[in-house]
């Protein structure tokens, strides 16, 4: 597919002492009304939390042959998580012109939803915030959570790059 949008000029850079990650995903393919969780297990106080979620939008909207996203919040870019609706900002889009496919990815910060479980192994739901709004197919959320680890110290510099890179495409 073709790349647009601002998936190289968007990014997160922290520093400090012990800093480390964790992560965990979850499929959303064919959720519907119903309810996925997505778990991780945070080592320390959050200092951010990122959630990330794509899909593919077919047949998307064309203009002058090329995919386009004409309103927003557009398509599955309103999720709940952990009983709280988030609007993700838009950070990369792959069209897929001849089969008329456009995958589109998004991103919420929910440092503050992450910070209130605390650490340890925690787990957070993930529903369709907008039952009437939907992509074709919404394929899955990832998390990252940036932590201080206390007894790490180190001092590390982590860079997170938002975008989207789809892995498949049916595009000649």
């Amino acid at each position: 597919g073709v790349g647009a949008g601002p998936e190289t000029t968007a990014r997160l850079d922290i520093q400090g002492q012990g800093l480390s990650l964790a992560n965990g995903g979850v499929g959303l393919t064919g959720i519907g009304s119903g309810t996925r969780t997505l778990s991780v297990t945070i080592g320390g106080p959050v200092q951010a939390a990122l959630l990330y979620w794509a899909g593919r939008d077919n047949p998307c909207p064309l203009s002058g042959g090329t995919c386009v996203i004409p309103f927003q919040p557009y398509k599955d870019q309103v999720l709940r998580f952990d009983g709280n609706l988030v609007t993700g900002t838009i950070i990369g889009t792959e069209a897929q012109p001849t089969s008329a496919f456009n995958n589109i990815g998004y991103l919420a910060d929910v440092t503050s939803i992450v910070q209130a479980k605390g650490t340890g192994a925690v787990s957070f739901s993930v529903q369709d915030g907008d039952l009437t709004s939907n992509l074709r197919t919404l394929d899955g959320a990832g998390l990252i959570v940036i932590y201080t680890d206390p007894a790490d110290p180190v001092v590390y510099r982590i860079i997170v790059q938002h975008g989207l890179d789809f892995a498949f495409g049916t595009d000649p």
